[in-house]
């Protein structure tokens, strides 16, 4: 998804300039993106969408830390793989019900993914 273009000029007019080799080097600024405090809700998993897709590919993931509030002796939380644009969490409590718990989130990715 990147165009690169050279523009090569001589210092004189009957030169012409060759290229033998051209490269570049691409780094993505790593960043974070911190939540405010979230409700995980009681109807099914709580999705939750980063307000900036982050870029991902084979090699680059997003990296997500989850500090979940209020837990019981027994609660536990599953949660998928987080994407580009976010991941789903779910709270449960000892017994496997779902419960409404209070959680904040770090995400570390690089780049932001534009459409």
């Amino acid at each position: 998804q990147f165009q690169f273009k050279a523009e090569l000029n001589a210092l004189h007019p009957d030169q012409t300039p060759i290229v033998d080799k051209l490269g570049a080097t691409i780094q993505f600024e790593r960043r974070t993106e911190n939540s405010n405090v979230l409700a995980s809700g009681t109807d099914g998993p709580r999705t939750v969408t980063f307000d900036n897709a982050f870029y991902v590919d084979n090699d680059t993931r997003v990296a997500v830390s989850l500090s979940p509030y209020d837990m019981e002796t027994g609660d536990f939380y599953t949660m998928t793989a987080p994407t580009s644009t976010g991941f789903t969490v779910t709270f449960r409590s000892s017994g496997g019900g779902q419960v409404n718990r209070q959680f904040q989130y770090a995400a570390v990715g690089y780049g932001t993914k534009d459409a």
